[in-house]
């Protein structure tokens, strides 16, 4: 890409010099002095000359660099050294040269004042099924019958341009069958050549410690959560802060929003090859064992040595793909102590084991038809003295656990058999605990002293009905009992947990009761109690735990209990949700909250209007609220006072009205609030990034955003622009309209309906910054509108001079329904969205003239209808501006719909301007006619009828959505800006897409 850049633009430079493969070449006697005599030598146009120093050589760049505009590429650059040599004269850069960086470590460029940083993203789907092809079969897609490979491959190089052109050299020519068996291999031996160029990444790494820490990550610890790595591998003598930060510097691993630890799977397998290359043909001698066929094998046979640190073991996966049977056939059981414990299953635990386990010698072709167990004795582990990390599923063990491994720091066993854990269990050393889905009855017996213990995840614990004496974990700082539905007391110890961080008791049914040692927890942040439906009982001193930030309280119905001292508890009011369904809860007071809170859900609480428990006023931190599916009519009192609050969730809702008066929130979700009809904010300037408003089919009003009228209260004024003089006649005509909210705002929920519901209304008109618009029915275009055309889809003109000042544009459009569905051939954004990854191709493909379009396939017209969408390209001042109406009107039949609206455009329109209008015909519907009109301000009457009185255009309008100006990009802003939803400008695309990106890349030299 950065020889792509440079070949487009260095020969608009003075000189230019592209430094490639510095890592590799720097290394060579006198490399660095070499780099620089080839730079010397491309922007002074001279032959190399002698030079015998460093410090000589910056010297003369100093002296070449002052007087020139230059482009210089610095290609795979790995050193502070490098750096340092190549760009010491970056200060005395000519004005207006650029520098491009190219570097697996972003960490370098970190002293340097960087303009804009560049993160290459993996390929697409399609893009990776094409470069592959392009180098299998030397064409931009498959030949036919590889199609179902080609996109095997591409999914297996995860978007990695060098595994996709490696391997699609190596299967060039092949037939079926190669391609099937090397995709068969590479599910267990990596490409070696890919394998060899992806690992001078890590041996670049800066030392032992950040390589074999990379090793556990790409084994064990891709997709966990990054604290509860940090928390594991601290206590393996690992740094591992700085260590996470290295690898994300230098793109081995990434971070993701829900703070999960992502590495791209060519990057794992090449992490995985490592490890399998210290033993090839006996995993029992290698450090880790991640595949759970390696380590069942190894186990099973008894292969295991003191260099394994950890093991992944999944019995059920090995029983999917068969391999444990296949296994057994080729053992001899006598040899490997298997036989005494091989048995078919029995509903009755206590009878032989040679039927409970699914596995004989002797009637192997039954194992199908039974549950394949198999208990493997804890001998196994004993010479595993390095073992530190655990994961098994489905796995039972029998024997005395005296022999296993005493310095285990994660043990992770889902789906663990036994109703308490052994007494023998070495558990002194963990420092995370996840027995997710266990048999356990009861933890353990009495107190266990577990100083190192961290995490203690007992998620889907279904039969547990106590917790443990808390007393000896003195630093445990998670605790996750979610689901544990059979959980009925939390012991009083809890309080001794002076670390404890998160308690996580989400759906515990059964539990009924919080002890009151919990208001001793000075560090809890997060505490949930959501589905708790039997609780009844919270202790009323929770609201002084000044460290609680995320209370989520959800299906739980709030009332006021009153105590046995007749005292009112107003936190005792925890009961169950369901029991008072379907009615309305009794007015209660307001309930004492923490005022250190910065997120609340009370989903399903059964809340109302007259029943909100919470008094929002004194919760001045809450930034997130969650009060979906309640019963509430309007915004709850004190939200509105709340300065901080950056999301609301009121999904569900189905008696919301309206939410006047909301905070200056980024994130809102009204999905399926089917009464919804206004939302308002305190502040005129709206910073909401996100809206998810599904579902909402009664909504006519976003403050900022939009508003929908009925035409007969539109001003007088403006609807003289679009010629309506007289509405009388009018005032009976329904219309259908529809909305195409969707469109403009990204939805992310997964319960959205993107069904696009139409209603019947009268005529209706519509508000958006700078545009107004209605729609009624009709067949053809008003003679009053100067131009018209109805063939074309576009059509262009000059701006006639006058002496009076443009005040915008009208445009009508008519339209009728279509039988086919079409879908044009380059396609359109969202307004909302930033604009797709488009070829220079395709760029100069698509200017000048309008997007094409093709018939997809036949379908009704009730399937699918979208509006048209009107696009103005003023080519003179190199502005374009498209825009699509939120609402719009369906016509019905064979009958027409005429759409009128005004653009104020004002300024950003001139006399002799070049104007060139776009009709893009939505899916479903056919352009039959369009009319365009310029409007003068001067134009007291436009088009109107003597004795029509009609108020004067320069008169300031009252409506605050009309009296904005559709504005355009700075002139240096070469991509679309995001703007409302009603308009978008950009810059006219004249130029090459790559040489825009190294404009702006590098704009603050200029």
């Amino acid at each position: 890409m950065a020889k792509y850049v440079y070949n487009l633009n260095f020969s608009t430079f003075d000189g230019s010099s592209f430094l490639s493969n510095i890592r590799e070449n720097s290394t060579h006697h006198k490399g660095l002095v070499t780099l620089q005599r080839q730079f010397l030598s491309d922007i002074c146009k001279r032959k190399k000359k002698p030079m015998f120093s460093v410090d000589e050589g910056m010297t003369e760049m100093r002296d070449a660099v002052s007087c020139k505009r230059i482009l210089l590429v610095l290609d795979d650059v790995d050193s502070h050294d490098q750096l340092d040599t190549l760009l010491e004269m970056k200060d005395l850069l000519y004005p207006g040269s650029k520098v491009i960086v190219t570097t697996r470590n972003k960490r370098l460029l970190r002293p340097f004042d960087v303009h804009k940083l560049y993160e290459f993203e993996a390929l697409n789907r399609d893009e990776s099924v094409e470069l592959l092809s392009w180098h299998a079969f030397g064409q931009d897609c498959p030949i036919k019958g590889f199609e179902v490979c080609s996109e095997q491959v591409a999914i297996h190089c995860g978007g990695l341009p060098l595994a996709l052109e490696v391997l699609g050299a190596t299967l060039a020519g092949r037939n079926i069958d190669i391609w099937k068996s090397t995709m068969q291999k590479l599910e267990t031996i990596p490409n070696h050549q890919i394998l060899k160029k992806l690992a001078i990444s890590y041996e670049s790494l800066e030392d032992d410690h950040d390589k074999k820490k990379f090793l556990h990550l790409a084994c064990f610890f891709i997709g966990k959560d990054r604290d509860l790595v940090i928390a594991i591998l601290n206590r393996c003598n690992f740094y591992t802060v700085i260590g996470i930060e290295n690898l994300v510097d230098r793109n081995f691993v990434k971070i993701s929003e829900s703070n999960r630890l992502i590495m791209h799977q060519m990057i794992r397998d090449m992490g995985r090859d490592v490890v399998r290359q210290e033993s090839p043909m006996e995993p029992g001698k290698r450090s880790r064992l991640w595949r759970s066929k390696d380590s069942f094998n190894v186990l099973i046979q008894n292969l295991a040595t003191q260099t394994i640190q950890g093991i992944i073991l999944d019995m059920d996966m090995l029983k999917e793909n068969d391999i444990v049977r296949s296994s057994f056939s080729a053992i001899d059981f006598k040899k490997h102590k298997t036989k005494n414990f091989l048995n078919y299953p029995n509903p009755q635990r206590g009878q032989s084991k040679q039927k409970r386990f699914g596995f004989s010698p002797w009637h192997l072709s039954d194992a199908k038809e039974v549950t394949n167990e198999l208990v493997l004795e804890t001998d196994v582990f004993e010479k595993m003295h390095k073992l530190r990390l655990l994961q098994f599923d489905h796995v039972e063990l029998q024997g005395s656990f005296d022999v296993f491994p005493k310095r285990l720091r994660w043990l992770r066993w889902s789906e663990l058999q036994l109703e308490c854990m052994p007494i023998d269990f070495p558990l002194e050393s963990l420092v995370v605990i996840e027995l997710q889905r266990s048999r356990l009855r009861k933890i353990w017996h009495g107190i266990k002293f577990l100083k190192y213990l961290k995490i203690f995840d007992l998620s889907h614990s279904y039969d547990l009905l106590r917790t443990p004496d808390f007393s000896g974990l003195p630093n445990l700082e998670k605790l996750i009992l979610r689901y544990c539905t059979s959980l009925i007391e939390l012991h009083e110890t809890i309080g001794y947990l002076e670390s404890l961080v998160l308690l996580n008791l989400k759906n515990c049914k059964n539990l009924q009761r919080l002890p009151d040692s919990i208001c001793m927890l000075k560090c809890l942040v997060t505490l949930n109690i959501s589905g708790c439906s039997s609780l009844e009982y919270v202790p009323m001193d929770l609201d002084k735990v000044d460290s609680l930030r995320e209370l989520y309280a959800d299906e739980i119905a709030v009332h006021q209990m009153v105590s046995t001292a007749e005292e009112v508890q107003p936190w005792n009011g925890f009961l169950r949700s369901w029991m008072c369904k379907g009615t309305i809860c009794p007015k209660v007071s307001h309930i004492s909250l923490p005022n250190s809170l910065v997120t609340l859900s009370l989903a399903k609480c059964n809340l109302s209007d007259d029943t909100f428990p919470v008094a929002f006023n004194s919760l001045s931190l809450l930034q997130n609220i969650d009060l979906s599916q309640n019963k509430i009519c309007s915004l709850p009192k004190g939200i509105s006072y709340l300065t901080r609050l950056q999301k609301l969730e009121v999904e569900g809702c189905e008696k919301l009205k309206s939410l006047i008066g909301l905070p200056n929130i980024e994130h809102l979700n009204v999905t399926n609030c089917s009464l919804l009809e206004k939302i308002s904010y305190q502040s005129k300037s709206s910073s909401l990034k996100n809206l998810l408003v599904s579902n909402c089919v009664e909504l006519v009003e976003i403050d900022g955003n939009f508003k929908l009228v009925p035409l007969r209260n539109t001003e007088a004024e403006m609807l003289s622009k679009l010629g309506l003089w007289n509405l009388a006649p009018m005032n009976n005509v329904m219309i259908n309209l529809t909305s195409n909210i969707l469109s403009y705002y990204r939805i992310h929920s997964k319960r959205w309906t993107p069904t696009r519901k139409t209603k019947k209304v009268v005529l209706q008109g519509l508000y958006q910054p700078g545009v107004f618009s209605t729609f009624l029915p009709g067949e053809r275009v008003p003679s009053w509108f100067s131009s018209k055309f109805t063939k074309e889809s576009c059509t262009s003109f000059k701006v006639p001079t006058c002496n009076s000042r443009i005040e915008g544009l009208s445009f009508c459009i008519v339209y009728k329904r279509s039988t086919i569905r079409l879908s044009p051939s380059i396609l359109r954004p969202p307004l909302l969205t930033p604009p797709p990854r488009i070829s220079p191709l395709a760029m100069r493909k698509a200017q000048g003239r309008p997007l094409r379009y093709r018939p997809v396939e036949n379908k009704p017209y009730e399937s699918t209808f979208d509006c048209p969408c009107i696009t103005v390209n003023n080519s003179t001042q190199s502005l374009i501006w498209s825009y699509q109406p939120l609402f719009y009107g369906v016509p019905g039949g064979r009958e027409g719909m005429m759409w009128l609206s005004h653009w104020k455009l004002e300024n950003q329109l001139s006399s002799d301007d070049v104007i060139e209008v776009t009709v893009t015909a939505g899916d479903g519907i056919t352009v039959m006619e369009v009319g365009i009109k310029i409007v003068l301000v001067e134009e007291t009457k436009v088009l109107g009828k003597p004795g029509c009185e009609v108020a004067s255009a320069e008169r300031d309008i009252v409506n605050p959505f009309w009296d904005v100006n559709l504005v355009h990009a700075s002139s240096k802003d070469t991509f679309s800006v995001r703007l409302p939803p009603t308009y978008r400008s950009i810059r006219a695309a004249h130029e090459p897409f790559i040489e825009k990106a190294l404009e702006r890349n590098m704009s603050d030299y200029n």
